[in-house]
């Protein structure tokens, strides 16, 4: 009866055909606040995280990132996570390592942990640890098959730059 029903599978492909990240979906503009961004196979709209700043120009203890949606689809506009997408997926848990580093991990995924680290000029960027290297996180895709009401997630991909070696890294996490 619900195999049937051609709306309960719609986006259903094998993870095996999957490409990952297209080409011409947008980038969102580049500033000095701009931490990362995700994207998903659904659509060009994108989630970005920005850092927040104290009076000190330091990193903020309470909310150290903002997190709103880029409506690409809907000519750029931005708007604010509702509430169960901050809770159960890109909102994140965070805990101080010292006034410029903050550990972080995403509700959605909470076994992968994350830095927001700030340098002696302000800069601040969030770093991982993979496959033994440090990572400098530009950009995350992730591939989701809509079933049902929560998507069934096939794979992320974590984009960013090697630290050590400055170079382009990219990882493909199947799920």
């Amino acid at each position: 009866m619900f195999s049937k029903a051609p709306y309960l599978n719609r986006n259903k492909r094998k993870s095996e055909e999957c490409i990952g990240l297209p080409s011409s979906y947008p980038k969102p503009h580049p500033s000095f606040k701009v931490l990362f961004y995700i994207q998903r196979n659904h659509n060009t709209n994108t989630i970005i995280y920005t850092v927040n700043l104290d009076t000190n120009g330091l990193i903020d203890p309470y909310n150290p990132m903002e997190i709103k949606w880029i409506r690409f689809s809907d000519q750029g506009e931005v708007k604010e996570l509702d509430y169960l997408q901050n809770k159960l997926v890109y909102g994140y848990e965070h805990s101080k390592v010292n006034d410029r580093c903050y550990q972080f991990r995403f509700n959605a995924k909470k076994k992968m942990i994350f830095f927001l680290s700030q340098d002696d000029t302000g800069k601040v960027a969030a770093y991982s640890r993979q496959n033994d290297r440090l990572i400098q996180i530009s950009n995350f895709y992730v591939h989701a098959d809509e079933v049902g009401i929560f998507p069934d997630v096939k794979f992320i991909e974590i984009y960013g730059t090697d630290v050590e070696k400055n170079k382009p890294f990219l990882q493909k996490i199947r799920l």
